[in-house]
């Protein structure tokens, strides 16, 4: 299991009172617990032990997502694959005898075209006595693309651009990123056929089926919600051209039977995870109900409200994924913004929120962390909360009252985490 270390931990912890400090380190403690649990290598790993002797000969492995380093990485050891890609967010070292390429995210690459076409020949020429691992992660439907007929990249991107502004959530966007492409919603599942094909996930979206990871590649493409609404919803049709617009309104895939899955992580055993760590320090985190969603910084306010409310002196922890509604030009993230949203309603306690990626939209940081040591040293650099968030500018708020949670780069991804300790 990777050690996964909150990497400004002294100056989180710096010059406070000590029952600040001790409740800061514990939150800091449940936050690297969470993220470790999920782990890409340890989980993949297992993942291949459990399906043991129903496990055949793996030919070929894919792998793509922003875990997709550490699970190609286990899986080419165990399985000893005779070829096969590895698309990734970020640089890393060759994994024999994988072919590695580096993507982009959120919006796909400019060359992203080439490695989505490498990966479709690839699928084609794979015979019915051949079997390929697929290893599926969040982030893997900018990384893993291949346009459809009429389609470009650059629409690709401003759609998703348009979407994510708007405050789509990831069924909504991934529904949408499927009608453009050729490999997502089952369009690579297609192309495999007639090899065997067995999936690993590693899943960022919560509370829906592994299909919905990466805009579900390699299984048959969910009904709901149907593209051509969710442009029609957020009031998007003048905006786009109409092929795009066209290839919304393609029926999905068909005909196609869902391969054996496994999912390797998700956002429950990081909440797991976190709980039992909790308990060891005599801490019963309990988990709501339902998970995040929404705008962010709305959910922000409702969340500490209904706790201030409901059940101050519990500890509680949430899992999901909010949404921003983008509308100025400044830095933050979805984390951030949930915890800006609290502000205005906040009186005592800790909260916590973090992406399990270590990335938490363009702050720079896994997240931030909220309690009166932040506030006080808010109100002493004169920081204008409304103006922060009317920019987006979260980043810059909780950046100045040295609050950010910075881990780096996870290598997995199981979505975001949001604790609160009284």
């Amino acid at each position: 299991m990777a050690a996964i270390r909150v990497r400004n931990r002294a100056a989180l912890l710096s010059g406070l009172p000590e029952r600040l400090a001790e409740r800061r380190a514990l939150a800091l403690d449940l936050v690297e617990r969470a993220i470790e649990s999920v782990d890409a290598t340890s989980s993949t790993e297992r993942c291949l032990g459990e399906w043991g002797a129903e496990r055949p000969t793996v030919d070929t492995i894919i792998a793509f997502g922003k875990a997709s380093v550490g699970m190609a990485e286990v899986a080419a050891q165990i399985a000893r694959p005779e070829r096969g890609f590895v698309i990734a967010a970020h640089e890393h070292d060759r994994i024999a005898p994988l072919t590695s390429y580096v993507g982009g995210h959120p919006y796909p690459a400019p060359n992203a075209s080439e490695h989505g076409a490498a990966v479709a020949q690839l699928a084609r020429a794979l015979g019915p006595r051949e079997t390929c691992l697929v290893l599926v992660s969040g982030g893997g439907s900018s990384l893993l693309e291949l346009p459809r007929a009429g389609i470009t990249l650059d629409m690709i991107a401003t759609t998703t651009r348009l979407l994510m502004a708007a405050g789509a959530n990831i069924l909504e966007l991934n529904a949408v990123r499927s009608s453009l492409s050729q490999l997502k919603g089952g369009g690579l599942l297609k192309l495999l056929q007639p090899a065997r094909v067995m999936n690993i996930v590693i899943s960022d979206v919560v509370g829906a089926p592994a299909a919905f990871v990466a805009s579900g590649p390699t299984f048959p493409p969910p009904r709901s919600p149907h593209p051509a609404d969710v442009i029609d919803d957020y009031g998007l049709r003048q905006a786009l051209p109409g092929s795009v617009l066209s290839a919304l309104q393609e029926p999905p895939r068909s005909g196609l039977d869902a391969p054996p899955c496994r999912v390797a992580a998700d956002n429950a055993m990081a909440i797991q995870a976190a709980q039992a760590l909790a308990k060891t320090r005599g801490i019963e985190l309990v988990e709501q109900p339902r998970p995040l969603s929404g705008i962010a910084r709305v959910t922000g306010d409702r969340l500490i409200s209904r706790w201030y409310s409901e059940s101050r002196d519990t500890a509680f922890i949430a899992g999901g994924e909010t949404t921003v509604e983008v509308r100025g030009r400044g830095r933050g993230g979805r984390c951030h913004e949930l915890l800006a949203g609290c502000v205005p309603v906040y009186r005592t306690g800790l909260l916590v929120a973090f992406g399990t990626d270590g990335v938490d939209g363009s702050s720079g940081a896994a997240g931030a962390l909220l309690d009166e040591h932040t506030l006080a040293t808010a109100q002493r650099a004169g920081l204008d909360l409304q103006r922060v968030l009317a920019d987006n500018d979260t980043a810059r708020f909780f950046a100045a009252t040295q609050s950010q949670i910075i881990t780096g780069p996870t290598g997995t991804n199981v979505a975001d985490v949001c604790i609160a300790l009284p």
